[in-house]
């Protein structure tokens, strides 16, 4: 009897833990699930425009308005699964002042939303003339945020055509392990 309900007990707590463990993460209340084509529409239904997909990139584009400004969205897909969104933010970012403000606002909603950051990494990087810290790979202004559901990374980027931006991207937990499972299957 009593290990009847040890086992029962045991079955209960894996049934649970393995519920949650089933939840998705989402972008803006959507779920980041299935095909690039049913994300899109998903994210249209909630105010986003779709701007196309890059055959180059495999990244379906939209736009709208997310956290509060203006963004350009990527939905990254693998095998036809969605594992990925991010939203770019450049509007009105010119100077390292204003990325770093904008950068700021997002780091302080996100952590009031999700809790201290699992990782920080704010490393200047020595820029040539001195106008922008983080370029040609050196330096990296980042914070990661690790949940039950996946990741969240919050960054700043800036190509080499000078153009730079603040980038939030979500990762769903269960879809990245599952394109990683496909990939050891094939190994």
């Amino acid at each position: 009897l009593v290990m009847k309900r040890i086992l029962l007990t045991i079955f209960v707590l894996l049934f649970t833990v393995g519920s949650f463990a089933q939840e998705h993460m989402t972008f803006k209340g959507v779920e980041i699930d299935g095909t690039p084509d049913e994300m899109v529409e998903k994210l249209s239904k909630v105010g986003f425009k779709y701007e196309g997909l890059s055959e180059e990139e495999g990244i379906y584009y939209m736009k709208g308005k997310f956290a509060g400004y203006q963004s350009r969205v990527g939905i990254m897909s693998s095998n036809s699964l969605v594992h990925s969104v991010a939203a770019a933010y450049s509007d009105g970012l010119r100077t390292w002042a204003h990325l770093l403000e904008r950068f700021n606002f997002l780091e302080e909603m996100l952590t009031i939303k999700y809790g201290k950051p699992s990782s920080v990494n704010k490393n200047i990087g020595k820029a040539s003339d001195g106008r922008y810290p983080i370029r040609d790979g050196k330096g990296e202004w980042k914070t990661t945020w690790e949940t039950d559901k996946g990741n969240i990374m919050l960054y700043i980027y800036v190509t080499e055509g000078w153009h730079q931006t603040v980038v939030i991207g979500y990762m769903d937990k269960i879809n990245v392990l599952s394109q990683t499972q496909q990939f050891y299957d094939d190994l």
